[in-house]
């Protein structure tokens, strides 16, 4: 029928930010997303996604930074695993300044 669509689900690791997406995308390294979302959420401490995947549990502190001692990143920081055995840090949160390091 002319002007008619059918719609699928985002499969998981995947997403569309927009009405009327023609493909979903991969969520990047260090994030995941259940099937038909619309964004993509970081992983937990303890996890990890190579991106375009669902977050697994870490295998070993070489694979998962975050989750090694001394902590890799400030108190109330959330880190987030990445591939090729590296992390990042998120923003400081309220009422904490970045001071770059």
């Amino acid at each position: 029928t002319p002007g008619s669509s059918l719609c699928s689900f985002c499969d998981p690791g995947k997403f569309a930010a927009s009405t009327g997406s023609a493909e979903c995308e991969c969520c990047d390294g260090g994030m995941e997303s259940t099937h038909g979302k619309e964004s993509c959420g970081y992983c937990h401490e303890n996890e990890i996604s190579g991106g375009c995947e669902m977050c697994r549990p870490c295998t070993s502190v070489t694979e998962c930074p975050c989750i090694g001692s001394p902590r890799p990143c400030s108190t109330g920081v959330q880190c987030v695993n990445l591939p090729s055995n590296s992390h990042k840090c998120l923003s400081c949160p309220p009422g904490f300044q970045d001071s770059g390091g």
